[in-house]
């Protein structure tokens, strides 16, 4: 991901994440700032045992409530399926 001066690099082996950043500051000046925790209002939480990354956007969710004057919904449950799997590309 790219944004004006802010990017984010992702990649399933710190390898591969190296090899990016290599390629990059051929290009660009890089300021490495390891483990992000907040990315454009997104949370990020690492459980590295586990080898998992969470998201979280409640803080920007409330936000966006209470800018439009609905903070004071009811929550509900999502209708999306929790034990989806991603595939590996």
């Amino acid at each position: 991901m790219i944004y004006i001066n802010d990017f984010l690099i992702i990649a399933p082996t710190s390898i591969l994440i190296v090899e990016m950043k290599d390629i990059l500051v051929k290009q660009f000046e890089l300021k490495n700032l390891n483990f992000i925790k907040l990315f454009f209002e997104i949370w990020i939480i690492y459980d590295r045992p586990n080898q998992k990354i969470y998201f979280n956007q409640n803080e920007y969710i409330k936000k966006i409530l209470d800018k439009f004057d609905y903070s004071d919904l009811n929550g509900v449950k999502t209708p999306w399926p929790t034990n989806i799997k991603f595939l590996k590309i």
